[in-house]
């Protein structure tokens, strides 16, 4: 069944509207109509089933059949930060991670970060981003769209991430005594999962320390050591497997 982004604020009761790009791909791509039915989701991760009851210029109404919402399904909130990447390596990470079930991504820059930007250049990024976070749940029937927030400073990023109630880790490449495993079962009773990944580079020892006085818990892949891009994907595929599976 064909798979579609809806603001929720665009649901009223059993009734919903499709707008812009979403509408006009179900329409003029997909040539779907009247009595077509389809599957919406929200950015909150509720999913209805709906009948298309009539096309207009940019819209598409649908009758809500079905609801089925975010609360009803027991899955951990998974909380990403990761070091910004160059090329197009982010775009991998925020595309697979979401495929996993990811809620939220931090982007931030270290102090081995590659790419620097201004305001303006991030802000593209960020909407660059998001747009990609919708179509991996599209395509993947992951149930939450993920928000992915304006990259920020290391430090900025763990005041932010130590404000939530999540277990706290961090991946670092020297951590060779505790595991990610050890980690996670120690952390089986969490309702949220907080994990920062790196850049190419690498965290330095400040980082790493500043993120332990912050109350993160260092961690890593045993003796392997992974690409960035590796190790986010990675991280969140054993949460999933761990946690969800």
């Amino acid at each position: 069944m064909r798979r579609f982004f809806i603001d929720k604020r665009n649901i009223n009761g059993t009734k919903a509207i499709i707008e812009g790009k979403e509408a006009r791909h179900a329409v003029r791509v997909l040539r779907l109509g009247q009595g077509n039915t389809i599957m919406l989701f929200d950015e909150d991760g509720s999913v209805y089933e709906g009948i298309i009851t009539d096309i207009g210029k940019n819209t598409v109404a649908v009758d809500l059949v079905t609801t089925t919402y975010r609360h009803d399904i027991i899955q951990p909130d998974i909380i990403l930060a990761a070091a910004v990447l160059k090329s197009d390596k982010m775009d991998l990470v925020v595309q697979k991670c979401t495929e996993l079930g990811v809620t939220k991504i931090i982007p931030f820059f270290s102090s081995r970060t590659v790419p620097q930007w201004g305001s303006e250049a991030a802000q593209k990024k960020r909407s660059h981003w998001n747009n990609i976070a919708v179509a991996a749940v599209k395509q993947s029937g992951a149930r939450t769209v993920p928000l992915v927030d304006m990259p920020i400073p290391f430090d900025a990023m763990l005041q932010k991430m130590s404000t939530t109630d999540a277990a706290r880790f961090i991946m670092w490449e020297n951590e060779k005594d505790v595991t990610l495993k050890h980690v996670l079962h120690n952390t089986a009773r969490e309702r949220s999962i907080a994990v920062v990944v790196g850049p190419e580079g690498g965290f330095t020892e400040w980082e790493i320390s500043a993120a332990r006085q912050c109350g993160f818990i260092t961690t890593g892949f045993g003796p392997h050591v992974l690409r960035a891009e590796t190790a986010a994907i990675a991280v969140l595929a054993i949460i999933y497997y761990v946690r969800v599976l």
